[in-house]
């Protein structure tokens, strides 16, 4: 039941694909956080400050997705030298999930 609640990222991936600019984007979440807070993750129910911090971590993250997943093979090479592996897919991901549309469709 948990992945049906409304977490940072689901937020971000909302604003980054409606190409929402700050003001829109701070409006949505005053509306989320006012009408729509039992369906936020727990740990947001209490702590707007925290939903802005995590919802703008991950905003940030998606707009510059592209440059990141170009340092893939960097980011490997670094585990490698620990001793350690790392799949591509746990590092970038295009996978659309089926549970963001409908939230997407909610809001």
């Amino acid at each position: 039941m948990i992945e049906l609640y409304y977490g940072s990222f689901d937020i971000a991936c909302i604003i980054h694909s409606y190409d929402m600019g700050t003001k829109t984007a701070s409006i949505l979440l005053e509306n989320i956080w006012k009408n729509d807070n039992l369906f936020l993750l727990p740990c947001y129910r209490s702590n707007l400050r925290k939903l802005y911090l995590d919802v703008y971590y991950w905003t940030d993250y998606l707009c510059d997705k592209p440059t990141i997943d170009k340092e893939f093979p960097s980011v490997q090479k670094d585990f490698e030298a620990l001793g350690r592996g790392m799949e591509e897919a746990a590092f970038m991901t295009e996978n659309f999930d089926m549970d963001l549309f409908f939230k997407m469709k909610r809001l």
